[in-house]
């Protein structure tokens, strides 16, 4: 938009130029005929007759530039308000992204129309401001093979962040304003989003809980860990980076085996392994288990999941018990095909 404002700046600077160059000329070439006609009422006819001339030729001059700028201010005016659509329709599906706390398949697939429609009409930065934001839901979307993925408080402090930027840019391609909002007022806006509506979480009174019943039960796994005040814990096994994780948030529980050797290739051979006794671990296990191979990340995991809300204290008893028993037998299933394959690297 400033652009556009220094174009049509540059514009009238070069009409008064056409018009100093008209007037000129018309002198240089008029002079020498009234100094032959010396006057008079031939004089007096001319020079009204060429004054009239001049003013038709300037007024036509005039009006085709009047033109020329409405024709511009409207065709602006249209892309404004189109810019201004494609801006509300992602504000849209961003809010119902994290209204929610979820991310579908759904609402992921909302978005690739506004980016190309974005495209075709905003700013450079506004578009890789966008992009950023698409691309760190498209991380959160993929993190698990799950149709449904819960949106981390985390994340979605992140998010907000990264819309602020996105609208603050807007804000400038929009010709709103020729800067950015101050960084301390989009921080302070997006901590105040953030926490809002928000109880803090007590993570550490959930593990205080927790952790006495789970080290009574036959698994030592986890006899080593304190209360933290983070949303899970863990615990080693006898693979170097395999971990037995315990992860708690508002909408499910879950026990975890979590395979990250700092490398996707080894990562992903691990999991095949397990995988290939899938049957005899969930046998074993006594129940189905969620197998992520998590394609084109590099950790992998094998879990098992149940309903509960962290935030919720009187939900804490049955998510201790569910816990625990989950611990207990996943830690069972899986430690014969631990066992191979820690002999099998340890021979490598």
């Amino acid at each position: 938009m400033s652009k556009k404002i220094e174009d049509t700046r540059k514009q009238g600077w070069l009409m008064l130029l056409a018009l100093m160059s008209i007037a000129i000329a018309v002198y240089i070439g008029f002079t020498p005929l009234f100094d032959l006609i010396q006057g008079g009422i031939a004089g007096r006819v001319l020079g009204s007759s060429f004054g009239a001339i001049f003013v038709i030729i300037l007024t036509m001059f005039l009006l085709n530039k009047q033109t020329e700028i409405e024709q511009e201010s409207k065709k602006s005016e249209r892309v404004f308000d189109e810019k201004v659509k494609i801006y509300q329709q992602i504000q849209n599906i961003t809010r119902d992204m994290l209204m929610d706390g979820k991310l579908t398949k759904e609402e992921i697939n909302r978005l690739p129309f506004p980016a190309i429609r974005l495209q075709m009409l905003g700013g450079d930065i506004a578009i890789r401001s966008f992009q950023r934001v698409f691309e760190k839901l498209n991380v959160i979307y993929s993190s698990t093979e799950d149709a449904v993925v819960d949106i981390e408080d985390d994340d979605r402090t992140v998010i907000y962040q990264m819309l602020a930027e996105f609208a603050s840019v807007c804000r400038v391609d929009l010709g709103i304003s020729d800067l950015e909002i101050d960084p301390a007022i989009r921080q302070t806006t997006v901590d105040t989003i953030s926490n809002s509506g928000k109880k803090t979480i007590d993570y550490s009174k959930f593990w205080a809980q927790l952790l006495p019943e789970i080290n009574l039960s036959t698994t030592t796994l986890f006899q080593q860990n304190i209360p933290t005040n983070s949303h899970y814990i863990k615990a080693g096994s006898d693979v170097s980076g395999l971990k037995f994780t315990l992860v708690v948030s508002k909408t499910w529980c879950r026990v975890e085996l979590y395979i990250d050797r700092g490398d996707a290739e080894r990562n992903e051979h691990i999991f095949d392994t397990l995988f290939s006794s899938k049957s005899q671990i969930e046998n074993e296990f006594g129940g189905t288990l969620t197998w992520e191979r998590l394609n084109g990340k590099r950790a992998c995991r094998i879990k098992a999941e149940h309903k509960g809300d962290i935030s919720n204290e009187e939900q804490w008893p049955k998510m201790i018990q569910i816990m625990t028993d989950s611990t207990v037998r996943l830690e069972a299933a899986l430690k014969e095909p631990l066992t191979d394959i820690n002999e099998k690297l340890k021979a490598i």
